[in-house]
């Protein structure tokens, strides 16, 4: 997003400084293979190229780290390389770092909040700017073929409004805070004796309900808990869930219907202007190309960027976005929260390698039935949970050895979901919450 914004800029400050040569299309149609967004005075630098990749490298790396569970490359980014890098600024640094650091990550905070407020303003600012005069009727001879009726306006504002609406409901809505006195009120699902038991919760003090959990973001044991959402700087649970999926349904529109606009809006360009056929002049070699793909996409990053940059936004954005509307739909489909989700995952991994060493081992050595499936798995009780999953860094193992220790127990079945209760009656609890 920050890049695209900043392109925007380059091509803006680069109509005024260069004025038409030939004309609109001679002057803004090439620059380098390399980097065709850029001027030419910047695109030929090497430097340029090299920073550019290091950059995407590094975020492609940093991702692939984070979302690909544990491994030495998670551990030397999160754990290694930043003790380093403290130890080498000194306590005073390093202490302000950490207070940063902790109010960034583990505290609520708006900072998500404005991202996205800035995010989607200016994209929609930008849609105004390039977009809108280009559909319908926009002069006394022009009319685009694929957005003809200015209603793709009036869409467009019921559009946007429908999601700064559906945001602030989902940042204003609270999850619910389970406590003493609100303990009956959602004390709703009983204990399955493999997620949940019945104990104390150690953060709070006093009985923790079934599929209930302490948010330590928010230091709130939230029902029917979900995840931390930093998008909403608000726990996801029993009461707000329904809004959740409102505001990621909304915005999965949003971005759908914004990529097919900006498409066509481009298909429109191309088509009026005959780029297919037309004829590109090239600075570097001072001659002319017949317009094609490649020719003609470089043509529009740069003459029609806003339009391709919020074609490329949506579209991508979009494909994540109906990713996470569609794992949503799947867990409230069968009766799950993210939170669960992850946690029947690795009960699944565990049981999966305890019968494999079960059936494995001698005849001698083989035990009886443990008494319960999570025997040797357990999660601490209040381990953060974002979009991603749980903190792997979070996550316990106990031999939780009931029997002789020379003995490899049967596992057992894999136990069943008990607040998978079909398709109806699971979504029914999304939309009209227990509570």
């Amino acid at each position: 997003w920050f890049l695209y914004f900043l392109l925007f800029c380059v091509t803006f400050c680069r109509r005024i400084s260069r004025p038409s040569l030939r004309s609109y299309r001679e002057a803004f149609a090439f620059v380098p293979r390399s980097l065709s967004f850029l001027p030419p005075q910047m695109a030929y630098s090497p430097l340029v190229t090299l920073a550019l990749t290091v950059y995407l490298g590094g975020i492609l790396l940093i991702a692939y780290a984070m979302l690909g569970g544990p491994s030495p490359f998670h551990e030397w980014l999160t754990e290694t390389s930043p003790s380093k890098l403290l130890n080498l600024l000194g306590p005073v640094h390093a202490s302000k770092l950490r207070s940063c650091y902790d109010y960034v990550v583990n505290k609520p905070n708006p900072l998500m909040q404005v991202v996205y407020l800035c995010v989607v303003t200016t994209a929609y600012a930008l849609m105004i700017y390039a977009g809108y005069p280009l559909i319908g009727s926009y002069s006394p001879h022009m009319t685009n073929p694929y957005l003809s009726s200015d209603a793709h306006k009036v869409a467009g504002y019921a559009t946007f409004a429908a999601c700064y609406l559906t945001f602030y409901k989902a940042c204003a809505t609270p999850a619910g805070d389970l406590n003493e006195a609100t303990l009956d009120r959602y004390d709703n699902y009983k204990y399955d004796n493999v997620l949940y038991t019945e104990r104390i919760c150690k953060s709070t003090g006093f009985r923790k309900a079934a599929r209930s959990k302490y948010c330590r973001t928010t230091s709130v044991q939230v029902p029917r808990f979900d995840h931390f959402c930093v998008w909403l700087n608000n726990s996801v649970g029993e009461e707000n869930y329904r809004a959740f999926l409102l505001f990621l349904a909304v915005h999965t529109w949003m971005l759908g219907y914004g990529c097919y606009a900006s498409a066509q809006l481009i298909r429109h360009v191309v088509e009026r202007d005959n780029l297919m056929t037309a004829r590109f002049y090239d600075g570097r070699t001072d001659s002319y190309i017949v317009g094609g793909y490649y020719t003609v996409f470089r043509y529009l990053t740069y003459a029609h960027l806003p339009l391709v940059g919020l074609l490329l936004l949506s579209g991508v954005m979009g494909v994540v976005m109906v990713g996470f509307l569609a794992f949503h739909a799947y867990i409230a489909t069968r009766g799950m929260t993210t939170n669960e989700y992850f946690k029947w995952r690795d009960i699944r991994s565990w049981h999966k390698a305890a019968r494999k060493r079960y059936e494995g081992a001698e005849e001698g050595k083989r035990g009886p039935p443990f008494d319960r499936a999570r025997a040797k798995y357990k999660t601490e009780d209040d381990a953060p949970v974002g979009c991603a999953g749980s903190d792997p860094s979070q996550v316990n193992v106990d031999d939780g050895q009931y029997e002789r220790e020379d003995l490899v127990h049967d596992p057992g079945p894999m136990p069943l979901n008990v607040y998978d209760r079909g398709f109806l009656e699971n979504w029914g609890e999304v939309l009209w919450p227990r509570s």
